[in-house]
């Protein structure tokens, strides 16, 4: 199922299915799955993440609050063939509070061998992207976004 996309939208290429449902992958049909994939795409903290991805050259697939209280969010580079690092989202684990081990962004580090001038310049523009992304998504209050429901047993 694809939703419509509107010119320009930072959405533009994502599809609903694609959006939500392959990180949430549940069976309960007592759970409105679709109704909350509408609220994670139209949700403005969701959005915002969207669009500081979509500045430094990155995709932002999911983002919501999990049933236990940590934010998932997913982010991939848009072009798998430049300098872009991976991004990951420390989300403290279930059951483990967040004094004890804080969300947090983490920049996957790798080493590409030698580099010309061009690649080389290329490289450290990718990783400076990501550094400024992940230090202007670090001021993000993810604790806004919508909440994964519950299933009921």
């Amino acid at each position: 199922m694809s939703i419509k996309k509107s010119q320009g939208s930072i959405l533009e290429g994502l599809d609903l299915e694609r959006q939500v449902t392959e990180s949430l992958n549940h069976a309960n049909e007592a759970v409105d799955w679709e109704a909350f994939k509408k609220v994670v795409i139209n949700d403005p903290t969701n959005k915002k993440i969207q669009s500081i991805a979509n500045k430094y050259g990155y995709r932002a697939d999911n983002s919501y609050m999990r049933s236990w209280g940590d934010p998932y969010v997913q982010l991939s580079p848009k072009d798998r063939n430049d300098f872009h690092p991976e991004i990951y989202f420390n989300d403290g684990y279930a059951g483990i509070s967040k004094a004890k081990n804080p969300w947090k962004f983490e920049i996957q580090t790798t080493s590409y061998g030698s580099l010309d001038e061009k690649e080389y310049e290329k490289f450290l523009k990718c990783c400076q992207d990501a550094y400024n992304m992940v230090k202007e998504l670090s001021k993000v209050d993810l604790s806004k976004l919508p909440q994964e429901p519950k299933e009921e047993k």
